[in-house]
């Protein structure tokens, strides 16, 4: 079986940076009366298949194969898989050094925050019942 290197290594601080991300949100939702099993679930869910997506990516380009499309990758992070693809990016070497795609990552991480933020606030942007 061919072992693919990818040369990454992920550190601690890459946890204390997703896990400082983390805080914003996780407060936001303590504001909601939500079924806790199903939220930690489909959180789990969702990072687990970013993490095989980009793991995917990462191997088809290596071999020179058909890719995901950024766009899905994207999709991915915004649909609550960007912890899973910051730490990828990290362990796999993959799409760090793409600086449009990198901007666009940053940018859905920064729109957790806000939204997080404004819910923690009283939801001045975001009305939710």
């Amino acid at each position: 079986m061919e072992q693919i290197e990818y040369g990454g290594r992920l550190r601690g601080r890459h946890f204390l940076i997703v896990g400082a991300l983390l805080i914003l949100p996780g407060m936001a939702l303590t504001h909601f009366s939500l079924p806790w099993l199903y939220v930690g679930g489909y959180f789990l869910v969702i990072n687990f298949f970013t993490l095989l997506v980009y793991a995917s990516d990462k191997k088809s380009a290596v071999r020179r194969r058909w890719r995901v499309s950024e766009s899905h990758l994207h999709l991915f992070e915004l649909l609550g898989g960007w912890p899973a693809a910051f730490l990828a990016q990290r362990a796999l070497r993959h799409k760090t050094s793409k600086v449009g795609f990198q901007i666009i990552c940053w940018l859905i991480v920064f729109i957790y925050q806000a939204v997080s933020w404004d819910l923690i606030n009283g939801g001045n942007w975001i009305k939710v019942p």
